[in-house]
């Protein structure tokens, strides 16, 4: 027997089910639909952010996020080069300057002080990406953020209904975006929401995007899809979970190829003064990350190229990370420090899909044992 990876995006029947019923009672065809509103209320519930805006993309999400707080020509925003090309793409969409810092070595977060050093009179805001399981210092950025006068945008697009530093994940920035691309854990083929809990920010977008229209909408049916997958996005990232702490307990034991993704209170969860896990804590540790992805740090890009190519050959969506930014043009963003660690992470660093870690049973051991035989 072989590896099956699981379909994404799901088939299930609540989805079609929830469909039907859109397109019998008309609902489908409403500017604001009744699937809208519940939509809205589950995310601001899942977020706690008390204003959502569907978009029709996360793409877009960032950059109305950008512009809602004023980002224009003349100013500068900071981000990590080794983060999703979309946003510095937003950031020049606005007429601004993106800035670029590096990550911590050997991981997928931004350095602290180099956002710190990296400061000047035009900078307005920094973006911060929760990106393939880990999620970005957003307390100390927020404080940082605040020091200064500079807002801040959370990219949460890979992982919605993650628990991020004890808040949710949206939840720290001025504003924060989600995503429902056809690959994420969420998914409508496309789509997005901003969120805040600032109403004066609601109150700016909705300027922007009402014309009366919704100039950047979610449509009914679009959002009818993701409430069955809203309903259950908790034991879908525990099945995510329950594999990837597996693959992170073979990935120890290797001298090629680290791990990356986090997976806080490891198998055992968090324990009491006795030794003691309470399973009820453990179950909420499984089910309070929403991994996109999962990541590993090769030696060197042959060893990841031939992991990448290898898993193609074996049906498993193994690919490379994000590609570095760091050799983007001086007339493109302003880069005030060398970025060696967000080139090695573009050059070494590579992925498997949230779809794979869905594997159950008999299917995840195999998936197991075929990643163990990549990376050995």
């Amino acid at each position: 027997m072989t590896f099956s990876c699981p379909i994404w995006p799901p088939q299930w029947p609540e989805i079609g089910s929830k469909l039907q019923e859109s397109i019998l009672s008309g609902d489908w065809g409403r500017y604001k639909s009744a699937a809208h509103e519940e939509l809205r209320g589950q995310i601001a519930s899942l977020s706690q952010c008390s204003h959502v805006r569907l978009m029709g993309s996360g793409s877009a999400a960032i950059e109305m996020a950008l512009r809602t707080v004023g980002i224009g020509a003349g100013d500068e925003v900071i981000l990590s080069a080794f983060d999703f090309p979309g946003n510095i793409r937003a950031i020049e969409a606005t007429g601004a300057t993106p800035v670029l810092v590096d990550v911590r070595p050997e991981s997928l977060q931004l350095d602290l002080e180099m956002v710190q050093d990296a400061k000047s009179d035009r900078i307005k805001a920094v973006i911060a990406s929760h990106l393939y399981g880990t999620f970005a210092p957003v307390g100390p950025l927020r404080e940082i953020c605040d020091h200064y006068g500079w807002q801040l945008v959370e990219d949460a697009c890979q992982c919605p209904g993650s628990v991020a530093h004890g808040r949710p994940a949206g939840s720290w920035g001025n504003l924060a975006a989600l995503s429902f691309g056809g690959s994420k854990p969420l998914c409508a083929g496309n789509g997005g929401a901003l969120l805040s809990n600032d109403r004066r920010m609601e109150a700016k977008w909705n300027a922007t995007l009402d014309r009366p229209s919704d100039t950047q909408p979610l449509s009914g049916l679009q959002a009818t899809v993701l409430l069955p997958q809203l309903s259950r996005l908790r034991e879908m990232n525990r099945q995510r979970w329950q594999t990837a702490i597996e693959l992170q307990t073979l990935s120890s034991e290797l001298g090629d190829v680290r791990w990356l993704s986090e997976l806080p209170g490891a198998a055992e969860g968090p324990q009491d003064a006795k030794g003691q896990s309470d399973p009820s804590d453990v179950c909420e540790i499984q089910c309070s990350i929403t991994h996109y992805k999962v990541a590993w740090l090769a030696k060197d890009s042959f060893i990841r190229d031939r992991v990448v190519r290898r898993a193609g050959e074996m049906g498993i969506p193994v690919g490379p990370a994000f590609r570095s930014m760091d050799r983007c043009s001086p007339k493109r963003c302003r880069k005030p420090f060398a970025l060696p660690e967000s080139r090695k992470l573009s050059e070494c660093g590579f992925v498997l899909d949230h779809s794979a870690l869905l594997a159950e049973g008999e299917n995840r051991r195999l998936l197991v044992e075929a990643i163990a035989s990549l990376l050995n």
